[in-house]
């Protein structure tokens, strides 16, 4: 498993993807943890349509397992 920290949550959505890109062919969990509930689910349908990956948005205060 790796974590991500340090990464600015401040990239728009068209960097997010293409940085995305770089590591979806390994075929990540994603999950999409900030944010509004309304460009979680856009870039959550960007990555499904692009990449063939389901995003996990958590709720807040939701545990997840490993």
């Amino acid at each position: 498993m790796h974590i991500l920290s340090g990464f600015s949550a401040h990239a728009g959505q068209t960097d997010l993807l293409k940085w995305f890109s770089a590591i979806a062919p390994s075929e990540p969990r994603v999950v999409l943890t900030h944010g509004e509930n309304g460009p979680r689910e856009a870039l959550a349908a960007q990555i499904q349509q692009r990449f063939h990956l389901r995003s996990t948005l958590p709720s807040m205060g939701e545990t997840l397992e490993l």
